[in-house]
């Protein structure tokens, strides 16, 4: 007959090895990440076009905190050189809070909503959705873990 002791011992180092127990799912995720891809290309990356102008997310930035706190940065630039104008470039920064369940993040920001995202090993991939004070189409965007904490 097998003693309950060793049974608890043999259960708790497969739930270690397998990380079960950990409400989250697989480990939380934080630490500072770099944009490696805009709609499936490596930035800067197209995400809207005029007859005079072209928008493109040229770079970014995501951090994620271990008290469930981001930011996100980006700089996006817009080229008007094919219309006699000019390259102009703006710096933008959300921040707020982030949840995970298991792979699924979900970013809420301050009065506005939120996005979901995907964590899988050490990147997040999410979608800005289309709306007249972001993009003119929903843009897929992928980080990836540069340094952790």
């Amino acid at each position: 007959m097998h003693h309950p002791s060793r049974w608890l011992a043999h259960g708790t180092v497969l739930c270690l090895l397998l990380s079960c127990g950990d409400s989250a799912g697989p480990n939380a995720i934080t630490g500072d990440f770099a944009l490696t891809s805009v709609n499936g290309a490596p930035p800067p990356g197209l995400v809207g076009a005029t007859i005079d102008c072209d928008e493109l997310i040229a770079s970014g930035t995501l951090g994620l905190t271990s008290d469930h706190a981001f930011i996100l940065g980006g700089v996006v630039q817009f080229d008007c050189t094919r219309a006699g104008g000019q390259i102009q470039t703006q710096v933008l920064s959300l921040g707020g809070s982030y949840a995970q369940n298991g792979h699924t993040l979900t970013f809420t920001l301050p009065g506005q909503g939120s996005i979901s995202g995907q964590v899988n090993g050490t990147t997040v991939t999410t979608t800005i959705p289309a709306t007249p004070f972001t993009f003119p189409t929903d843009v897929a965007l992928v980080f990836t873990l540069q340094s952790p904490p």
